[in-house]
């Protein structure tokens, strides 16, 4: 008697495996799209809490336009990524999850508005298309 597989039996095991990567394939490439979103989140909101900081370090400058955008925004004042890094409260290289590549120092700003008593931050991304906000 002869050992080994028939012919029949080798297409069966390639059919399956075809089958699970079908199914495992899309799973994991969404996975991976997610991590990366929830990474681009963190380090949007970890540059909220720097501007913040910064701010809190610098509060004569919240009542007035900050001089690091250079007219770039129309809210009461705002801080760029880059003048966050060069302040020490961002590392000096923040890369783009969804992209791979770094942002450039004025790719991202926070605008700081003044809402009665309180102050409203929000995150602006430049680097995409429509631009981001968080």
């Amino acid at each position: 008697m002869k050992k080994g597989f028939t012919l029949v039996e080798l297409l069966g095991v390639i059919v399956i495996l075809a089958v699970i990567s079908m199914i495992a394939v899309p799973l994991i490439d969404r996975s991976i799209n997610e991590s990366d979103e929830d990474l681009y989140n963190t380090q949007m909101n970890q540059i909220l809490k720097a501007a913040k900081n910064y701010y809190a370090e610098n509060l004569e400058k919240l009542n007035s336009v900050g001089e690091t955008c250079n007219d770039e925004c129309n809210s009461d004042c705002c801080v760029t990524l880059g003048a966050l890094q060069k302040g020490g409260y961002l590392p000096t290289e923040v890369d783009n999850p969804k992209t791979g590549e770094t942002f450039k120092p004025n790719e991202i700003v926070v605008l700081v508005t003044k809402i009665g008593q309180h102050f409203e931050y929000k995150v602006v991304d430049k680097s995409e298309e429509n631009g981001s906000e968080n």
